[in-house]
């Protein structure tokens, strides 16, 4: 039961755990944010099967491919949203969010504030690339 607000009216609705996308940020297809999604925890279980792997070999493979499905995946949100008209500034903020909803830290220490990085630093590169 919602208590009343100081107006005498109801109270606002408690804030969902998504937050609103700002009306400047575009939103990508839910097929691409699938897809970073995925990509993304294809990268991670292969960074977590290269820390217990002692030598490279196959785990460190599997890191690779991972990291570029993962590049893909953000090239392919690029590119959906430069179809769209969408300046770098809100490709950047398209991508970095849907990031961010797929489980990629803002921030953080080695790999976690790394991935952020990558992920920013390859759309970047490909907005420019396809420019």
């Amino acid at each position: 039961m919602s208590q009343p607000s100081l107006a005498g009216g109801p109270a606002p609705a408690a804030p969902s755990a998504r937050p609103p996308t700002p009306p400047d940020v575009p939103l990508l297809s839910e097929a691409r944010r699938a897809a970073l999604a995925a990509a993304n925890v294809a990268l991670r279980t292969a960074m977590l099967a290269a820390a217990t792997a002692r030598r490279g070999g196959r785990a460190g493979d599997a890191l690779h491919e991972s990291a570029g499905a993962l590049q893909q995946a953000v090239c392919d949100c690029v590119a959906e949203l430069m179809a769209a008209g969408e300046s770098p500034e809100r490709v950047l903020g398209a991508v970095r969010r849907a990031a961010m909803e797929a489980g990629v830290p803002e921030r953080g220490r080695g790999e976690d504030g790394a991935l952020m990085l990558r992920i920013v630093r390859w759309c970047i590169e490909a907005y420019y690339r396809d420019a």
